[in-house]
């Protein structure tokens, strides 16, 4: 297809309606550089797509239609510092998927599901990334290495921390706090003094035991806050699977319940 064009260093096939890349279709292209097949309509891969491109620096598949990915996609692209996958939709890639891609200092990954990926540092064998872009900041546990993933947070927990605003912190004690003693307090006195009105007290109570529940849920969060304090990112996987933290999902839901 691109026979004849071996001194070609950059290459724009945007827009266009390219449904598949067999293996090879840019070989004949060895000092290519610069390749941008944005807005196509890609959906496959052949692994080896890109082999004989030794010195491509920017590949970028934006905006197409892949769903996964292979391992092979990206083989001979060790001297690639830019690869741009930014919304493709992309659901899963199997593991290794990026391990030809040595040199590979910045990745674009928004506009991704990405709801079933690998577990650990995916990007492990891209020992020089040094940015990567998600759409949520939980997914930046796939690459601890990288020095820079963005975004850093959703407003309120973050990479480092899980309440990461300190007047949220301060609140959630505090509130703890309260919630707890005072509603010990209420539940104490209900049960020290008669209320002749039984169904008044019975309302109250379970009132009181609501907010109790609020203020356990509250302690909770707050302590795994502490004890994750600066490393957040990396036991967030360990703390969303946890039964503290389904506890809490339990108790949040239960709480609309007694209200």
């Amino acid at each position: 297809m691109f026979h004849g064009l071996v001194s070609l260093l950059n290459l724009y096939i945007e827009r266009n309606r390219m449904e598949h890349l067999p293996r090879g279709v840019f070989s004949a292209m060895p000092r290519l550089q610069f390749l941008y097949l944005g807005a196509n309509r890609l959906r496959t891969l052949d692994p080896g797509a890109f082999v004989g491109l030794f010195y491509l620096h920017l590949l970028s598949l934006e905006r197409n239609q892949l769903r996964s990915l292979d391992n092979g996609t990206f083989e001979g692209l060790e001297s690639v510092k830019t690869l741009i996958l930014q919304d493709n939709g992309l659901e899963a890639f199997e593991p290794g998927t990026f391990g030809d891609l040595v040199s590979v200092e910045s990745l674009c990954l928004k506009g991704n599901g990405l709801s079933e990926l690998p577990e650990g540092d995916v990007f492990g064998e891209m020992t020089k990334l040094q940015y990567i872009y998600f759409d949520e900041f939980r997914q930046c546990s796939l690459a601890l290495h990288v020095r820079q993933c963005e975004p850093k947070g959703d407003g309120i927990s973050s990479v480092e921390h899980l309440l990461d605003s300190i007047v949220l912190r301060i609140c959630v004690w505090v509130m703890g706090l309260l919630a707890c003693a005072g509603n010990i307090l209420v539940l104490v006195g209900r049960y020290v003094v008669k209320e002749p009105n039984r169904v008044h007290s019975f309302y109250i109570k379970n009132l009181s035991l609501s907010d109790l529940l609020m203020g356990v849920y509250l302690f909770i969060i707050a302590f795994y806050d502490a004890s994750f304090r600066g490393t957040y990112i990396r036991h967030e996987t360990s703390w969303r699977r946890s039964w503290q933290c389904s506890f809490c999902d339990r108790e949040n839901a239960q709480l609309h319940t007694f209200k």
